[in-house]
């Protein structure tokens, strides 16, 4: 163990505020900033830090992800401990979510570093779209138009959908959980930017903070967790209506981490999540109420008032996505699933093959057969189409429980029923 006290920062998110870029670049630039004296923990990177936090906290989690993050955080405290440069840095949003209870155990855990809390903050307007999104990808089924009623209903609605707004927007209880248990001059805020004109600017801020040469590091080329179109993101919600009870470890690797991570989010001239005015008043309330939580907290700011503004807008009324974009997006889903299953199908076979299972060895014609060119023919089109992506994923999921087992690999992951369409 180093014999000075260590020094950690927790970057605790908040949700939707250009986290994964941060950390793409923390962990695409771990060996550089090493030689800055900063740990960037996790023999297999940021994997490594979200099972660390889902064990410390206690998340709710499938049998493998439970299994995978057993003693996740003590392995990443020792090494945290262990580290003899000058910090160590932790970027995961979920660090958000925890009341002071949890926020106290966890610096309990730490006891003996000097730790840091570093809170990103993003306008509100850009954050309750983005939110939205990323509940579809994450087996919700609520429509844009619902979930922006419920944000405007408030508490007094308490539904599920206002409740995830506020694990994302929640900032004074952030603040209040985490900042009573440290000095003033160890929280920090970081502001999003308002303009998307400079890229490089939020790290230069979180950098700032860390006391790294921001560049020193290369920017990202590519974006992790690339925001979807609104028709994309609209049939992501409604395939999940079809998939019914998909655990959330098989849902992640087949249609949040392939579907929406990489085949819909490469349709980049999609248009994004419509508004209007009552929520673009909504937000600017909103902001207003976390840049006053920002200032009583007493914490080191960086970033500039105006980076909480809110675009006027003139619309009343939520435009869903219209059949014509819904059945485009859906065609791309269709081709991405169906090059999965071939993929899938043919490292099935190598695995069956190499352990000498050579029966009832499967083909790509196996998959659901799928005719986009039917669906304007139907009653409700995009529900059509909707079934036949949610069958496909099915299917690739099971390729995956079969390959795991193949592999002699450990799988808590169920085999789901293609033949029907579960609601």
């Amino acid at each position: 163990m180093a014999s000075r006290a260590p020094v950690i920062y927790l970057h605790i998110g908040a949700m939707k505020t250009g986290t994964s870029y941060l950390q793409q670049l923390l962990g695409d630039n771990k060996a550089v900033l090493a030689e800055q004296g900063l740990l960037f923990p996790g023999p297999d990177g940021w994997s490594n830090q979200v099972r660390a936090v889902r064990d410390i906290l206690n998340l709710r989690m499938d049998a493998e992800i439970r299994e995978r993050a057993h003693g996740a955080w003590e392995r990443l405290k020792d090494e945290m401990f262990a580290w003899d440069g000058r910090a160590s840095v932790v970027s995961m949003e979920f660090l958000s979510f925890a009341n002071a209870t949890k926020a106290q155990r966890i610096l309990t855990s730490l006891s003996g570093a000097d730790v840091h809390v570093i809170l990103t903050v993003r306008d509100s307007s850009q954050v309750i779209p983005a939110q939205w999104q990323e509940g579809c990808q994450n087996r919700g089924t609520t429509s844009w138009e619902t979930y922006t009623r419920s944000v405007l209903a408030g508490p007094d609605n308490d539904s599920e959908d206002w409740r995830n707004f506020r694990r994302a927007l929640a900032v004074p209880r952030m603040l209040d959980s985490w900042g009573p248990l440290l000095p003033e001059d160890r929280l920090h805020v970081v502001l999003v930017p308002a303009s998307r004109e400079d890229p490089t600017l939020l790290w230069r801020r979180f950098a700032s903070v860390i006391g790294v040469a921001p560049g020193s590091c290369t920017p990202p080329t590519g974006q992790r967790n690339a925001s979807l179109g609104y028709a994309s993101a609209d049939l992501v919600r409604r395939v999940n209506v079809h998939l019914g009870d998909i655990g959330q470890f098989a849902y992640g690797k087949t249609v949040k981490a392939y579907l929406s991570k990489q085949v819909l989010a490469a349709r980049t001239r999609e248009p994004k999540v419509s508004t209007n005015r009552d929520l673009a008043e909504f937000a600017l309330n909103w902001n207003r109420s976390m840049s006053d939580a920002i200032a009583r907290s007493g914490a080191h700011v960086v970033g500039e008032p105006g980076d909480l503004d809110v675009t006027q807008i003139d619309t009343v009324d939520i435009e869903p996505p219209s059949e014509q974009a819904l059945l485009a997006a859906a065609v791309d889903a269709v081709t991405g699933l169906e090059k999965l299953i071939v993929t899938r199908t043919q490292r099935l076979m190598a695995a069956r093959e190499a352990r000498g299972h050579t029966g009832g060895v499967p083909s790509p014609e196996d998959a659901p057969v799928v005719d986009p060119d039917s669906w304007p023919a139907q009653e409700d089109p995009v529900d059509c189409a909707a079934q036949d992506v949610a069958q496909l994923a099915l299917h690739a999921i099971n390729l995956r429980t079969a390959l795991r087992t193949a592999e002699g690999k450990p799988t808590g992951d169920r085999t789901f029923d293609e033949s029907r369409s579960p609601e």
